[in-house]
């Protein structure tokens, strides 16, 4: 379980320092195959959902499958081509709007984490994989394939996702709140669920859904 819970805190929130390479498809790695197909994604700008201003494209839900499957390549040291074999779309766009109402109501409950919050996590994390363990370990070398195949620098891919840290950090606090410490793991993530369930009712009035 620490394995494991380690493993997602990495993909979730640090992306090591990388350079940009030109390398053959040939004898790549799986990580290094899975930062491609991420970077070199179909754009789709086709909209989905919309929640008040805050709009679900099918680039979006793609874009969430493909990191779930890393994030399983991480954890399991496993891999398969079907990117689709994780996660359908139909389950991807759920999650997704899931997530965007448990924001709406950390923002109803003010508590939105601040602008410098966000800044001053994503420095920590920085500074984090600048620790020679993390960066040599198995993980953290897999990470560095996986950057290397979407071609960007560290502090360009933590800056793109301020917007994300902003509601994962908001969420954090949001379940703080909610699940009962002194519960099992599976006993608070199954109330987690239920309560997202019932934002979903709560919510309901500010979904639009674009599909036909």
């Amino acid at each position: 379980m620490k394995k494991r819970l380690l493993a997602l805190t990495i993909v979730f929130f640090i992306f090591p320092t990388i350079i940009y390479i030109n390398r053959l498809a040939a004898g790549a790695s799986p990580a290094f195959i899975a930062g491609r197909n991420a970077r070199d994604l179909p754009a789709d700008d086709t909209l989905l959902v919309k929640i008040e201003d805050y709009e679900i494209t099918q680039n979006d839900v793609e874009r969430y499958i493909n990191l779930q499957k890393f994030t399983e390549i991480i954890a399991e040291s496993d891999y398969e081509h079907d990117y689709t074999s994780v996660l359908d779309t139909g389950t991807a766009l759920e999650n997704l709007v899931r997530n965007r109402l448990y924001y709406i109501e950390a923002r109803n409950r003010n508590l939105v984490v601040a602008d410098e919050v966000v800044s001053s996590y994503i420095d920590n994390m920085r500074s984090a994989f600048k620790n020679t363990d993390i960066l040599e370990s198995k993980e953290g070398q897999t990470l560095v394939e996986f950057a290397q195949g979407m071609g960007v620098t560290v502090d360009q891919y933590l800056e793109e996702l301020f917007p994300v840290y902003k509601e994962l950090l908001s969420i954090g606090r949001l379940k703080a709140e909610i699940v009962d410490p002194q519960a099992s793991l599976d006993e608070q993530q199954e109330e987690w669920q239920e309560f997202g369930q019932d934002l979903f009712e709560i919510y309901s009035h500010l979904i639009e859904e674009s599909i036909s």
